[in-house]
Parts: structure tokens; sequence; C-alpha cells
């Protein structure tokens, strides 16, 4: 049995995330099969609603997926709180927050948790921080590493977090 994964993102406008967020959505088929891929905007609009929870529905691994910058992130907060604590209930949930530094991490961390531990899921997989320690080029899409560079520190990141019982 493979994961059965849905993203639920908030949409990075940062240019140099955009390669990031493209080669995660790549190397998530290693982990199994990403059935959907749906905005926060997505569980609160008519036409898409339904469709929203359907696909959190369908999925056993929920990728949580935002920016560390605050506007994504208090999206994100008010994403999960929005809903019953039960919202993810049997469902293993991966955060994934792209790009800010070991301070924003922290920041977020800290008032993240609390909200993440009253929901009742399956397993909560410990944050995952996409980010680099260089100050001068932050992110690998501005380093111009290659694809298979970045696709490679992604799924090296990626194997550290989801456990490996439902790999293909």
């Amino acid at each position: 049995m493979s994961y059965q994964i849905t993203l639920v993102e908030v949409p990075t406008n940062e240019p140099s995330l955009k390669c990031i967020e493209k080669a995660l959505k790549v190397q998530l088929d290693k982990f199994g099969e990403l059935i959907s891929n749906v905005t926060l905007d997505c569980f609160y609009e008519k036409d898409s609603r339904e469709q929203a929870f359907q696909a959190v529905k369908e999925a056993n691994l929920i990728i949580l997926l935002f920016e560390a910058k605050e506007n994504p992130y208090k999206q994100m907060i008010h994403f999960l709180q929005t809903f019953e604590h039960t919202f993810f209930k049997g469902k293993m949930l991966l955060p994934v927050i792209m790009g800010g530094t070991q301070v924003h991490a922290s920041i977020i961390e800290i008032s993240l948790k609390p909200i993440l531990n009253r929901i009742v899921s399956t397993e909560l997989i410990p944050t995952m921080y996409v980010m680099e320690k260089s100050e001068k080029k932050s992110y690998r899409c501005e380093r111009k590493d290659s694809d298979q560079e970045i696709n490679e520190y992604l799924f090296s990141l990626l194997k550290k977090y989801i456990p490996l019982t439902f790999y293909i």
C-alpha cells in the first residue's frame, strides 16, 4: 500500500521558492500518489469546497505547505482552527514550511505546535523546513542549482520525515 497524498497549500508568490514548490510535488510521487493539490481558498469557495473536502477524505497523508511569512502562516493557522479537531482523523499530517530562517522556524514552531497537537490525526509528523543556512543566496533556485540537485535535496528531506512503511 502506498500513500494517497493530498497537498493543501498556501501558494507562494516568491519566485525563488516556486521551483522548490514544483520540485516538492514531483518528489511526492516517489512516496505515493499525489491525488490532489488544493489551495486553502478551495475550502472556502462554493464551487470547489466539496472537491477540497473530498481530497482530504480520500488521502492518508496530508501535506500542509506554506511559506515562512506572516500572511501565509496566518492563513494556515486560520485554516487549521476553522475545522473540527477531528477533520484530519485517520490521516498523517506533515507540515512543510518553505523559506525563512531558523528564527522564523522557531517562532512558527512555538505557535503552530499547540494547534497541530489539538488535531486528532493518526500521526503528526514533525514539521519539515525547506530552508538554507547561507545568508547570501538562501534558496537553491537563486543559486541556480540544477533540477537534479534540487530534487535530490527534497527527496533526502522527505525520506527523513515520511515513514517508510508505505513507500512504493
